[in-house]
């Protein structure tokens, strides 16, 4: 009977060992692990890794931004640049275009006697001509640089009105001269003669006079460029991080 009473007794005995060795196992682990954690090498790993992956990604963050502000201010100087040439080649195609019309008119609303060699009027309609083949070439670069460079409508309607008056002009200017060229004309000739050359010298100034077409276009076109200078630069990466 004794026997048989000591061996509950001898096993609960043993797995209060058991209880005791397991639980000084887990605390033993338990700090092993926060040893370890803890230990200045496993930091100066995780700081290092911390601070090198963070630190390049801010500098690539940022360097990309420094190049894309960069490349939006290069892109705004070259379209200024453009705008410019462009502002200056319509400028001068059209003045030497309506200076040449406006020289044969200046022959043609004034008797000159025959033989002045103050103006003859055949030297200034050759002068014509050539402007005239001139201007259908240019005409068709002025308006493609000008939609490039200029796609607002205004700066197109304003293009446009200036082109038709001058296709108005040639017809006048054609005609004058094919009149002048007439070596007996009637009274029904000198009045046409009378009324095309005030119509002319009506689409000159109406284009290159005081307050004309021209004036307005590139009034319109200065402003448009100074527009473009003053685009604002590209959005920051960091807005992400600090707008809800």
């Amino acid at each position: 009977m004794t026997d048989v009473a000591l061996i509950p007794a001898q096993d609960a005995a043993i797995a209060d060992r058991i209880r005791e060795e397991v639980s000084r196992q887990l605390e033993k682990s338990k700090q092993d692990r926060k040893s370890w954690a803890e230990h200045p090498l496993l930091l100066l790993i995780v700081g290092f890794l911390l601070t090198t992956g963070a630190g390049s990604l801010l500098s690539s963050w940022w360097q990309y931004e420094q190049w894309a502000r960069q490349q939006h201010y290069r892109a705004a100087q070259d379209l200024t640049k453009e705008r410019v040439a462009v502002m200056t080649l319509a400028a001068q195609s059209i003045a030497q275009s309506f200076t040449a019309a406006e020289d044969v008119l200046q022959l043609s609303a004034w008797e000159w006697r025959q033989g002045s060699d103050v103006a003859v009027l055949k030297e200034r309609a050759s002068n014509w001509t050539a402007e005239s083949r001139k201007w259908r070439t240019t005409e068709k670069v002025v308006v493609a640089r000008v939609a490039a460079a200029y796609p607002d409508q205004e700066t197109g309607g304003f293009l446009d009105g200036i082109i038709t008056a001058r296709k108005q002009l040639g017809n006048d200017i054609t005609n004058l001269l094919a009149l002048e060229d007439q070596k007996h004309r009637t009274n029904a000739d000198q009045k046409e003669i009378a009324d095309t050359s005030r119509h002319a010298l009506g689409l000159v100034n109406s284009v290159t006079g005081r307050g004309g077409a021209l004036r307005q276009l590139i009034a319109h076109m200065v402003g448009e460029t100074r527009k473009g200078d003053q685009l604002p630069p590209p959005q920051s990466f960091w807005r992400w991080l600090f707008t809800s």
